[in-house]
């Protein structure tokens, strides 16, 4: 029987996330090596802040750390490693370092440092102790030892306790996008990477780089913003020397034991910032750790973003990465799938599980639907149609093309009241009831006004328009007289000269 894990969120997001480690972690404690007995800090040239770890024993690995932008913190996680500290929390408020906070759990002891406002930061480790330096430049310490000057040289086998580089490659993306993937001879392998100016400098810490791989590569030929890559021994590191063109968009990210370097053109990186709200729209966070656990890591994103996240008792193992500056909900996509793991969201609940095991799941739930629809039970209802055609809407709901209904599903058609009764499952006829009242409506009518006018011949006649005269020369002149009608039926006389009309003329004017 498979069971799931509840992860819910601390109720001070803020003040807890740098703890969830201690609240995710599970099994038995671990026998601790060695154990942080204070904290100290100074001021150095620069404005830079010197916070120091001190340990009962020498340094052996370089502690985890990831930052969180709001608020300003950075976090350091030290495996293997009890917390003798006389007072847990103090106040520091030099520069723009407040204070810090520390807690133990199952052999790892975290320390928060607390700052006004994320700056920038460099650990480097000497002996007992753990600088991180913050704020511009970060100087080497007095007490660090002096650098070596001239060409570095190998250092001898039994001094590069990190193993050998295994491969160093170069890729073109989909997008334009540089990408270097180094494979790494561990997931614990410690990576350190910076920019100077147009160069992104890649230490892999305690590692041996082999003749082969000791190249230069000239990328320009393949359209990234990358240029050249130089890789060489420096001292008891491995380096990587890339190029590139600074207007893009890099970031790093080590998943097991793959560390990649992907660096965005301009185009692609403003194109993915613009649609960045759509696809990933959580805050930015910067991850780094190194063989943590899963369970844990969920637990972190759990109090950070105040999701309740169920876990399956089937994701197990642990995780190097590596992230800097990224959206939460894209570093955990990228945890998921170096872990072959899948997310489904329901509001504020995130369940975490195999992808074949979500997949799984999915399909379990779409089963107990059809099962749920198949035992539904059967209703009748009547629905009037009062503008749309009662057999056209039949055919409609019964056809194979548009139908609504299932096998069981019905529709008869009262022709006398035009009405359509139909029997099916509820969900089904609220389908129908909303189909129906989309097609009964009434068509679209165009109004066509027309004016007849009739003439007939006695239409002038009722105007009383008519004109005529005669002359005959065998009357007097004081006869000689035409008439007029105009209308309303009053008549006239026009006299006319002697010799205005010789002849004779006769008929009239209608």
């Amino acid at each position: 029987m498979k069971h799931n894990t509840l992860i819910q969120p601390a109720r001070s997001a803020p003040l807890r996330l740098a703890f969830a480690l201690a609240a995710a972690m599970a099994g038995g404690a671990a026998l601790a090596a060695n154990t942080l007995t204070g904290v100290s800090y100074t001021s150095l040239p620069g404005n830079i802040v010197q916070v120091t770890l001190r340990l009962a024993d020498p340094a052996t690995t370089t502690p985890g750390i990831f930052t969180i932008d709001d608020p300003a913190r950075i976090t350091l996680d030290l495996r293997d490693t009890t917390n003798a500290l006389p007072d847990r929390n103090g106040r520091i408020n030099l520069g723009p370092v407040t204070g810090y906070a520390s807690a133990e759990a199952q052999g790892r002891t975290r320390v928060v440092i607390n700052l006004s406002q994320l700056t920038a930061y460099e650990t480097r480790v000497d002996g007992n102790n753990i600088h991180l330096l913050l704020g511009g430049a970060a100087p080497v310490p007095d007490d660090a030892p002096s650098p070596v000057v001239g060409i570095p040289q190998p250092p001898p086998e039994a001094a590069l306790v990190g193993g050998q580089i295994i491969n160093i490659d170069f890729q073109r993306g989909r997008s334009g996008e540089g990408l270097v993937r180094v494979l790494l001879p561990s997931a614990r392998t410690a990576v350190d990477m910076r920019q100077q100016g147009d160069k992104l400098i890649v230490d892999l810490k305690n590692t041996r780089l082999p003749p082969q791989l000791q190249r230069s590569l000239d990328v320009t030929d393949f359209a990234t913003p990358v240029f050249q890559v130089d890789a060489f021994q420096q001292g008891a590191d491995a380096r990587m020397e890339i190029q590139f063109d600074p207007r893009g968009e890099h970031l790093s990210y080590q998943t097991e034991e793959e560390f990649v370097v992907e660096v965005k053109p301009l185009a692609v990186a403003q194109e993915e910032a613009a649609d960045r709200p759509e696809q990933y729209s959580g805050e930015k966070v910067s991850l780094d750790f190194q063989d943590i656990e899963v369970r844990s890591v969920l637990q972190i994103v759990a109090d950070f973003t105040g999701l309740n996240i169920i876990v399956s008792d089937t994701v197990g193992g642990n995780v190097t990465l590596r992230l800097r500056d990224v959206p939460w909900d894209q570093a955990l996509d990228i945890v998921l799938k170096s872990k072959g793991l899948g997310q489904r969201r329901e509001g504020n609940v995130i369940r975490i599980a195999p992808a074949a095991e979500i997949a799984n799941l999915e399909r379990l739930e779409l089963e107990a639907a059809e099962q749920a629809r198949v035992l539904e039970p059967l209703q009748i209802e009547y629905l009037k149609v009062n503008y749309a055609d009662v057999e056209e809407l039949s055919t409609v709901l019964t056809s194979e093309e548009t139908s609504l209904l299932d096998e069981r599903g019905s529709v008869v058609i009262d022709q006398r009241t035009n009405t359509l009764i139909i029997r099916s499952t509820a969900s089904q006829i609220a389908d129908v009831r909303d189909l129906v009242a989309k097609l009964d409506v009434p068509v679209k009518q165009v109004l066509i006004e027309s004016r007849i006018v009739s003439a007939t011949d006695d239409f002038s006649k009722s105007l009383g328009v008519r004109f005529g005269f005669n002359r005959s020369d065998g009357f007097p002149a004081s006869d000689r007289e035409y008439g007029y009608v105009l209308g309303g039926g009053q008549a006239g006389n026009i006299q006319f000269p002697q010799g205005a009309f010789p002849g004779v003329l006769g008929g009239g004017f209608e």
